[in-house]
């Protein structure tokens, strides 16, 4: 079965908050009201494309400033990053 753009992209989104599969499948399901269901492989496809798609620019900002909070929270003695990082 061809699959809409929105279909695919509510897949991706279901299973990054589910983490499973068949909950995507059962949500799938229910939101667009169908009885097919797009099968695990095609799921994971999607998700490697949109993986893909995403900058290599953005990648390296991510990973700095990921590296750039660990070291603050390592200066201020450990704990969780969301309570002793400055906003900025």
């Amino acid at each position: 079965m061809p699959w809409t753009t929105e279909q695919k992209t509510f897949a991706v989104e279901a299973y990054f908050e589910l983490k499973s599969t068949a909950a995507v499948q059962l949500r799938f399901r229910r939101r667009f009201q169908c009885r097919d269901v797009p099968c695990h492989r095609s799921i994971y496809l999607w998700i490697t494309q949109k993986i893909r798609q995403i900058p290599r620019e953005e990648c390296v900002r991510v990973i700095g400033n990921f590296a750039r909070r660990l070291q603050v929270c390592l200066q201020r003695g450990g704990g969780h990053m969301e309570h002793i990082l400055e906003r900025q």
